[in-house]
């Protein structure tokens, strides 16, 4: 049996705990209780249309400790089947509305780098923490991030005409291609993938596509679900990679200002010791548009997560 163990700790005091990460100030942490700390793994290129990913868990103590055991049939496949392991962290569920019933998400506030099976080391204790700084509705990704966005995204998706417009649970998106209308919602939610670089995965829902001809002709010929595999699905993927790149730097950006920081500091510190993942994502109005000579209003949003920074970076 293999065993990752340890304990999880909530940062209460960050200028305390960062004079020294490595073997921070007892006093500017405090222990997580009941959280759910896992062993994740990621599979080889090409097996995840076939097996589900496997992944180990434990329940926190009241000392926040926790202790992750891991069968030792699972090295036997290992080598095979798994690319990687990651260490993550959720405390709670929070509530995503995707699709038309609402579904509970974990809440994540760690993640760390990937490792392989065989650095596990049974005698080790690792301690693991996490800090969550506060956001205001006006920080995060706005409108105007998500419009610079278009212009590069219509061209990898093919569309004669993109547009893309932040609504309470993510983005609505309107396209034109090949003389078809199609309208979407992106549902946006957070990931504790062990690709770093990744904060949001996103879903396709409400999907509507107003093709050119009668429907009765043109849904024989190609359904909204073969069109959404083939044509949408693979520009959104590349189209996320995308602003996957840009959520970084914002958050980076306003996280910097948050402790008073240099921008080039705050990256350098993420990049070598911490990990970056959201717990939630909240979608407030930020600006009330009247239109003339009604009484209809356009709300404009922003998507404001709730950041969680990681340390150490590296478990193992």
């Amino acid at each position: 049996m293999h065993h990752l163990k340890g304990k999880l700790h909530r940062i209460t005091n960050i200028a305390k705990f960062l004079k020294n990460p490595s073997q921070p100030d007892p006093t500017s942490f405090k222990p997580i209780v009941g959280a759910s700390v896992l062993v994740d793994t990621t599979l080889v290129p090409g097996l995840e249309p076939f097996f589900k990913a496997p992944s180990f868990d434990a329940t926190t103590g009241t000392d926040g400790s926790f202790d992750i055991k891991i069968p030792e049939s699972f090295g036997a496949i290992a080598p095979t089947m798994i690319k990687n392991l990651h260490v993550s962290a959720f405390n709670g569920l929070n509530i995503a509305h995707i699709g038309p019933l609402p579904l509970p998400m974990p809440r994540w506030i760690y993640r760390s780098a990937p490792f392989a099976l065989a650095k596990l080391d049974n005698q080790q204790n690792h301690n693991l923490f996490c800090f969550s700084p506060t956001l205001g509705d006006n920080d995060g990704i706005t409108q105007e991030m998500v419009d610079k966005q278009i212009a590069p995204a219509r061209k990898k998706i093919g569309a004669q005409t993109l547009s893309g417009f932040i609504v309470d649970s993510g983005v609505h998106i309107r396209l034109e291609r090949d003389g078809s209308t199609v309208k979407f919602d992106l549902a946006l939610r957070p990931t504790a993938s062990s690709n770093l670089h990744t904060f949001l995965d996103s879903t396709i829902v409400n999907l509507d596509i107003d093709r050119p001809g009668p429907d009765f002709i043109t849904e024989i010929c190609e359904s909204d679900e073969s069109i959404r595999k083939e044509y949408i699905q693979p520009g959104i993927d590349n189209v996320m990679v995308d602003f996957n790149k840009q959520v970084e730097n914002a958050l980076i950006h306003e996280l910097a200002q948050a402790v008073g920081q240099p921008d080039n500091l705050v990256k350098q510190v993420f990049n070598s010791q911490a990990t970056l993942t959201f717990e939630k994502l909240r979608f407030p109005v930020v600006k009330v548009t009247h239109l003339p000579g009604s009484t209809f209003t356009v709300k404009q949003r922003n998507i404001v997560p709730v950041p969680s920074i990681g340390f150490p970076r590296t478990v193992l």
